[in-house]
């Protein structure tokens, strides 16, 4: 009799003279798994329990099988296939105008899916290239890989617990910050409004009804923030500059 051990594929040779007549227990000499044989007739033996002595292998090993037959290890449990209800779809990419104003990264969570459209609409009209992320943790790997001249978002970042793209970029460093212009968009906020995005660390808000109609706005707002920027970068790059 030939087989293979199903665990290491050690070819295991029994001398059909030492076969039994019933099923009998076979342990691989090279990772000792215990297998299950059938003897001559192919049938379980009439009390059930394998005969004792040895059984010899084709590597010339020899097993002394003990009164109680060894257990044989359970095959690993199989796990459920992975439900494709949780895997988030894959980001969208949208081409950035040429001579634009560089690319944005976009996580809207809002139940109406008109507001997600008239997000991308504002900023491809005001020249940007967007990138949609669907759930708050590929955003925020979005966001460390990539650099982003914008990042508009709700103020949940559609995350549980501590994961969100708002948490995210209100704890980026300053030198990053800064280069970074950061819009969020929900019901409660008074588009415009000065003193509630300074209070959310953002530097526009809108309310979900008035995206549609803030491409001027995003793009006022976008000039000024640059125009009071200019004068810390231009120092900066001066700063630079003396230290080489």
């Amino acid at each position: 009799m030939q087989t293979n051990c199903p665990q290491c594929s050690q070819k295991l040779v029994v001398e059909d003279d030492k076969i039994p007549a019933g099923p009998f227990m076979l342990r691989c000499p090279k990772c000792q798994m215990a297998l299950k044989l059938p003897g001559k007739g192919g049938a379980t033996a009439a009390n059930g329990a394998p005969p004792a002595g040895p059984v010899a292998v084709g590597n010339g090993a020899s097993q002394t099988k003990p009164s109680e037959p060894p257990s044989v290890p359970s095959p690993p449990a199989m796990s459920p296939p992975a439900s494709t209800a949780s895997t988030p779809p894959p980001p969208t990419r949208s081409e950035e105008p040429e001579g634009g104003k560089g690319r944005a990264l976009v996580l809207v969570d809002h139940q109406d899916p008109s507001v997600r459209d008239a997000v991308q609409t504002l900023l491809q009209k005001n020249g940007y290239g967007v990138d949609t992320a669907a759930q708050a943790q590929q955003g925020v790997q979005m966001l460390e890989r990539n650099s982003y001249a914008l990042v508009l978002t709700t103020p949940n970042g559609t995350g549980q617990g501590e994961v969100s793209l708002y948490k995210r970029v209100v704890a980026l460093a300053p030198e990053i910050r800064r280069n970074l212009f950061f819009v969020l968009v929900g019901d409660k906020f008074s588009t415009g409004d000065g003193t509630q995005a300074f209070s959310a660390m953002a530097d526009l808000v809108l309310n979900s009804k008035d995206v549609g109609s803030a491409e001027d706005l995003l793009r006022s707002t976008v000039a000024e923030r640059e125009r009071i920027y200019q004068p810390f970068l231009e120092a900066q790059v001066r700063l630079d500059r003396r230290k080489y």
